[in-house]
């Protein structure tokens, strides 16, 4: 039987494409009111919050699919050819979401969207290789000390 983990990789990645779906599919006038709230919020411009809202979301994608694609088999360490895999899923969806915002009505694509999303997803794929390299280091150490102990 698979455990909560299992299900949490695939779930994971899924549930943030579906948000950056909704995200997309609002009306320009909706997104231009979000994102100028959060704007004022921060103090940025509007044009900053929208470029650093879609590195963050990319990011998230990234991030998640390298956990799926590390999740597949538990034998598996980060292997070059699934986070390249991580990449090009994520920079693809970033495409497809520049397309799909073409159909919103007040909504444009831009070229420049695509490439920012692709750098939000490898900024994602590196936070989760450090995460897993420092996390993968903490607990071999730890085996090593109870082993030493133990004899």
């Amino acid at each position: 039987m698979k455990g909560l983990k299992y299900h949490w990789r695939i779930v994971f990645p899924i549930a943030i494409a579906l948000l950056i779906w909704f995200f997309s599919s609002r009306t320009g006038e909706q997104s231009d009111n979000q994102s100028l709230g959060i704007a004022a919020f921060l103090h940025l411009s509007n044009v900053a919050t929208r470029k650093i809202a879609h590195v963050v979301a990319f990011g998230a994608l990234g991030y998640a699919i390298s956990s799926y694609q590390k999740g597949r088999s538990p034998e598996n360490y980060l292997r070059i050819s699934n986070m390249i895999a991580a990449f090009i899923i994520s920079a693809a969806y970033g495409a497809i979401d520049e397309f799909h915002q073409l159909t919103v009505p007040g909504r444009s694509a831009q070229f420049s969207d695509i490439f920012i999303d692709a750098y939000g997803a490898i900024i994602g794929i590196l936070i989760y290789i450090a995460i897993f390299t420092f996390v993968r280091r903490w607990r071999n150490k730890a085996v090593a000390r109870q082993l030493s102990r133990s004899y």
